[in-house]
């Protein structure tokens, strides 16, 4: 690390030479002490450093001919100083060289090349650890490359502690060091022609502390460099503070000092708090001091800069503030008169005033705002005031005043009375009194009762006048007792009511009614107000409610009356109908078990209808049927409840004569439902019965033993849990031609067929003229067989027909079936609801049920519609409608469009306004609910959509686009130099279609324009401009850069005079680039006799003219010179200077 730092040290020495170093012309070198080549202590080393000196930069100085010439007291100047040849005597090893440093002040040392084991230091920190002589601040170079160490507990190498270490035992006469650095100095330095440095040594005497024995000054390198003093003070006269003013705004007391001083360099006065850093108080050569808050700047010190702010080389003259400060305005006393008990008021007689400016003062008394200009204020009946005064020149000043009462007696509470109330009258408030400031109350009840300092509250039970007192105490005094009449007037007569009210659950009521005057109704005893409309009592819910009502006679209230309305609850009436029984059984619905369970005590009636009006005479012997029992409460409420009675038919078995012999008649008969077995007798013609009993479930039983022609009655008699009835049957044996016959129907037949419909007879024998019958319910005529279809019941139906008997022969019958079909209302399974415009599917041509048909009208998917479908022709079918829910899809969401983004910034999610958001990347994506957070690496634009839904049905969607900016761009431009009064085009780049903003670090802002890209810059003083670009569209950050104009005093040096005799010094004509600032080109000079002839003409000219004129030398006098130079900025400048040859 050292080597580079070395290198480059190294590196950039050689640059500064070899392109800008110029020598300084140094002078008197010496050397004192242990440095003394002649005369040091304890023997010499006869030999002395060697010292030179380049010029590096400078601002505010130029060196011209070896000489630093001082332009800017305030700026600061920097040489690079080579020591070389530098010995130091020991004396007999006694004293080791420790370091070198320079005199204190505003130096610095940089970019130093020094010998092995020595350091630079910035400042010196004092002998270290203690035990050495304390060493001036100042700056240089000290040894710290042995870890030996006699007077510190610990010691490190290079450790930044210049005071801790052994000295350099190598350095003596016989070994040279060699010292190289950079020596910067404030150009306040340069006052006097030339200017003198010191670099002392110190050694350690053995001790490795910092010169423990060798005075800091007795050793030392001393040298002068070539300067010329500023010509232009940097005061013009010293600052000056006049003594404090004091003046009063709205009241507030400030003082004022005014400060003047004059700057020699052009520069405004700036004024400080302290010598250094601190806080600027103003500008201006003259500047008006006010300190915050009133403080007085007497006796401060005050400081004046002429250098502008930020200037290290900055040198602040301090003045004194003189004198000292008007007092403040202040009240520093009252006489006051206080009030007794007797005379309550007080007063003001006299009020002492401080630091009141001449002329009348204001006097003002608060609360109550009295004011004079004497101070005197009487007749003050409050304890507590705030005395304020003003004088003429607005200065304000307060003081409290107290007044504390003394005797007996005093003013009485004022109170209000009398006080009117009525009896019964609730919610008034406690009595009140009001007593003066710092004064209590007691108050004192009609009986005399002192109850304290709780006002009490009237009783308003009993009319009449009652009188209540309070007194006020102040300090010691009690008034006497302050009365308040309070008079209770007698309360109207509550109002007459009717109570209870009762009503039936669910009944219809009437408006509360009472006899009295002016009615108030309320909703409870105590509520405070209330309504003059009756109110009508709700019967919706069982229960009790009360209402108030109150009369009045426009002033006072009666006692409440209250009417209590009853609502009865609807009794239950539970009715379990009776049990089915058989024809020609009845039921008697009176019996308790069908009631059993409902509201205990209910009067029972019963009747025919719904409405109980028509009473059923027979309720214990009823017949089948709906009837209705009505129960009622002792309070008169009731519930009406059907009951049905059922009363089942008798059924017998159809039985028919089977195939029939000379000696054999059979018989069958058709299974009766619910039948478990039959019982079978028979009689053969008036023979006695012959009882057979059970047979089982058999259908079919034959009687033998018969003659032909015998006639053989058949009695059937079901058996099981029905309601059964016998039937008979008369056959007759063999000896006829047996009749046979078939019927049929073209059944089932639609219950709402009006027309008739046949039937279809076929037999043999003589099987016409037969009669039809059917079970219940069927039309049917006996006759002809025909059916009338919409005067049946739906049902399945028996239909007989009946051959009667001849003499031989038995009776012939033949049954078959006929069902009359109800009205089928054709059923569909429901559609689910649609969105508007998707596809619908054909609706089906058949019902669920089986019915057949078409549809109307033709599908709609755009909106709600209800579809009739009509059964096909011959279907025992009614129409049937189906409607399909069309849902409109909702509108398409409302979004913010477009969003800008800056390049990579942070973006958050989309928003929308809508429900059952759903996000697109593109129109055909697959949406997502969650909300797209947008990419911003890319610079573009990119269009997002958003889609609501309502009802399932996905609306239109919507487009974000959303614009990803590109991050702005800046360059102010490279640095330029320009001479005091010349301009400069600022060459800035940045984002096209920004807006552009050119500021700088001191004002004026000199530039043609702030808001261009390529302003013209014409700054007095060297200046920081900043170019800002933003561009409120993109929302990209504002991006900034800065570039320096450096603004010299001249931009070249011009030598007007030289003396070319040959002698070595000054021969030639010297023109110098003083401050880099001119184009490679260089210069252009033109010189001219006093005639305007041209002598001398050079292009790019590099000080070789040496007075010559074609050959041959001109003589001396004094001539004219125009030089003519670009600058780096491209300006063409010109120089006219007068030029002097003096040989």
């Amino acid at each position: 690390m050292f080597k580079k730092i070395l290198a480059t040290f190294l590196y950039i020495t050689f640059i500064v030479v070899t392109s800008y170093a110029q020598s300084i012309t140094v002078t008197n070198i010496s050397a004192t002490g242990h440095f003394d080549p002649v005369n040091p202590v304890g023997g010499g080393c006869g030999i002395l450093p060697t010292i030179t000196a380049t010029y590096l930069n400078g601002v505010g100085t130029t060196l011209n001919a070896g000489t630093i010439v001082c332009n800017d007291p305030c700026g600061n100047t920097t040489v690079h100083i080579v020591m070389s040849n530098v010995r130091w005597s020991k004396t007999s090893t006694i004293n080791w060289l420790h370091g070198i440093s320079f005199t204190p002040g505003n130096v610095t040392v940089t970019n130093v090349a020094l010998p092995a084991g020595w350091f630079p230091f910035t400042s010196s920190t004092g002998a270290g650890c203690g035990g050495g002589a304390p060493v001036t601040t100042g700056v240089g170079f000290y040894f710290d490359g042995t870890t030996g160490n006699s007077c510190c507990p610990t010691n490190t190498l290079n450790d930044g502690i210049p005071g801790n270490n052994y000295g350099d035992v190598v350095a003596d006469c016989g070994f040279a060091y060699s010292f190289s650095f950079d020596l910067t100095f404030c150009n306040t330095s340069i006052t006097t022609n030339p200017l003198a440095f010191s670099a002392r040594g110190t050694s350690d005497y053995q001790t490795g502390c910092w010169s423990v024995v060798d005075p800091i000054g007795t050793s030392k390198i001393q040298f002068v460099l070539a300067t010329q003093a500023c010509t232009n003070p940097l005061f013009t006269a010293n600052p000056t503070a006049t003594i404090p003013v004091k003046t009063c705004v709205g009241g507030v007391t400030s003082y004022t000092t005014t400060l003047s001083a004059g700057c020699g360099n052009g520069f405004t006065t700036t004024w400080w708090n302290a010598a250094t850093g601190g806080t600027q108080l103003g500008t201006g050569t003259t500047f008006n001091y006010t300190p915050a808050g009133g403080v007085c700047p007497a006796g401060l010190t005050i400081f004046a800069s002429c250098c502008p702010t930020g200037t290290t080389c900055a040198t602040r003259r301090a003045v004194g503030v003189p004198g000292t400060c008007p007092a403040a305005l202040a009240i520093t006393g009252a006489t006051l008169t206080h009030p007794t008990c007797v005379s309550p008021t007080g007063s003001i007689d006299a009020v002492t005033v401080t630091g009141a400016a001449p002329g009348p003062i204001l006097y003002t008394l608060n609360p109550g705002g009295f004011s004079n200009n004497t101070g005197i204020f009487t007749g003050l009946t409050l304890l507590n005031y705030t005395l304020s005064v003003q004088d003429e020149t607005g200065c304000t000043a307060t003081f409290p005043i107290a007044f504390t009462p003394s005797g007996t007696g005093g003013p009485l509470p004022f109170v209000t009375s009398p006080l009117t109330y009525c009896q019964n009258q609730i919610g008034i408030a406690a009595l009140s009194a009001t007593a003066l400031p710092g004064g209590t109350l007691t108050w004192y009840l009609p009986n005399g009762t002192n109850v304290g300092a709780v006002a009490p509250t009237p009783s308003t039970l009993v009319s009449g006048t009652f009188t209540y007192t309070v007194t006020q105490t102040i300090g010691t005094c009690t008034s006497a007792p302050a009365s308040i009449i309070v008079n209770i007037t007698a309360a109207p007569a509550a109002p007459g009511v009717t109570t209870p009210i009762n009503y039936c659950q669910g009944a219809t009521t009437s408006q509360l009614t009472a006899t009295g005057t002016n009615l108030t109704w309320y909703v409870s005893a105590t509520a405070p107000t209330g309504t003059s409309v009756a109110p009508t009592p709700s019967s919706a819910s069982a229960g009790s409610t009360t209402y108030w009502v109150g009369s009045n006679t426009g002033t006072c209230f009666s006692t409440r009356s209250f009417i209590t309305v009853n609502i009865n609850a609807t009794p239950a009436l539970i009715v379990t109908n009776p049990a089915a029984v058989c024809m020609p059984n009845t039921v008697d619905i009176t019996a308790a078990a069908i009631t059993s369970g409902s509201t205990a005590g209910l009067i029972l009636t019963y009747w025919t209808n719904a409405t109980a009006t028509t009473s059923y005479t027979t309720p214990t012997v009823a017949t089948a049927g709906t009837y209705y029992i009505k129960g009622t409460t002792a309070a008169g409420c009731f519930t009406i409840t059907p009951v049905v009675v059922t009363v089942n038919p008798l059924l017998t078995p159809v039985i028919t004569c089977g195939t029939a012999t000379a000696s054999t008649v059979g018989f069958s008969w058709v299974s009766v439902a619910g039948a478990t077995g039959y019982n079978v007798s028979y009689q053969i013609n008036a023979n006695p019965v012959v009882n057979i009993g059970a047979i089982g479930n058999v259908l079919t039983y034959t009687v033998n033993g018969l003659s032909g022609g015998n006639n053989v009655t058949i009695t059937v008699t079901p058996t099981g849990t029905g309601c059964f009835a016998a039937a008979t049957k008369l056959c007759v044996a063999a000896g006829c031609t047996p009749t046979t016959a078939t019927i049929g129907y073209a059944t089932p037949f639609c219950v709402t067929t009006t027309t008739a419909q046949s039937v279809t007879l076929t037999g043999t024998g003589l099987f016409t003229g037969g009669t039809y019958s059917s079970t219940s319910g069927l039309t049917i005529n006996p006759t002809t067989g025909a059916i009338t279809p919409n005067t049946s019941t739906v049902g399945t139906y028996v239909v007989t027909y009946t051959i009667a008997a001849t003499p031989g022969c038995p009776a012939t019958t033949t049954t078959t079936t006929v069902v009359i079909a109800p009205l089928t209302v054709p059923t569909f399974t429901a559609i689910a609801p649609i969105c508007s415009g998707n596809t619908l599917t054909a609706l089906p041509t058949s019902s669920t049920n089986g019915v057949i048909g078409t549809w109307s009208p033709a599908l709609n998917n755009t909106t709600t519609t209800t579809y009739l479908f009509t059964p096909t022709i011959g279907q025992c079918a009614t129409t049937a409608t189906l409607t399909i829910t069309v849902n409109l899809r909702p509108a398409a969401p409302v979004v913010t469009t477009p969003i800008n983004y800056c390049q990579n910034a942070t973006s958050v999610a989309l928003t929308a306004t809508g429900t059952n958001l759903l996000w697109y990347t593109t129109p055909t994506a697959i949406g997502t609910a969650t909300a797209i957070v947008p990419a911003t690496s890319v610079v573009g634009s990119t269009t997002y959509y958003v889609s609501q839904s309502a009802l399932t049905c996905e609306g239109a969607k919507s487009a974000i686009v959303v614009n990803i900016a590109p991050v702005l761009t800046v360059n102010a431009g490279n640095g330029v130099i320009i001479a005091r009064g010349n301009q400069t085009q600022l060459l800035g780049t940045a984002s096209v279609g920004a807006n552009y903003l050119w500021t700088s670090n001191i004002s004026p802002l000199a530039l043609s324009s702030a808001t261009i890209l390529n302003p013209i810059a014409n700054p007095l003083a060297t200046t920081t401009y900043t170019l800002t670009v933003s561009d409120p569209t993109s929302l990209c950050p504002s991006v900034s850069h800065s570039v320096i104009v450096t603004v010299v005093q001249s931009c070249i040096n011009v030598r007007n005079a030289f003396s070319p005799n040959g002698d070595g010094i000054n021969d030639t004509w010297l023109v110098y680039d003083n401050n880099f600032c001119l184009a490679k080109d260089g210069a252009f000079v033109s010189v001219f006799n006093r005639y305007g002839s041209k002598v001398f003409e050079a292009k790019g000219y590099t000080n070789n003219w040496n007075g010559t004129y074609k050959g041959k030398a001109l003589p001396d006098g004094t001539y004219f010179a125009v030089i003519e130079f670009i600058m780096q900025n491209g300006t063409k400048q010109f120089v006219k200077s007068d030029l002097t040859i003096l040989r």
